[in-house]
């Protein structure tokens, strides 16, 4: 007798797994208490600096 259900394997999303991480890479504190406006600029000051060709 076969199972009732059939497996599934779950598709791999076509995106790049990103780094999500509760803890602000800037500022070290929770990104869920307080605004991290700044920590994103600088995050995204850095980024450009390091991905020029």
């Amino acid at each position: 007798m076969r199972p009732m259900r059939r497996s599934y394997a779950r598709p791999q999303a076509g995106m790049p797994q990103f780094e999500l991480t509760n803890t602000c890479d800037e500022c070290g504190k929770n990104r869920a208490h307080g605004n991290h406006r700044a920590c994103s600029k600088k995050r995204q000051a850095r980024y450009q600096t390091e991905n020029r060709p």
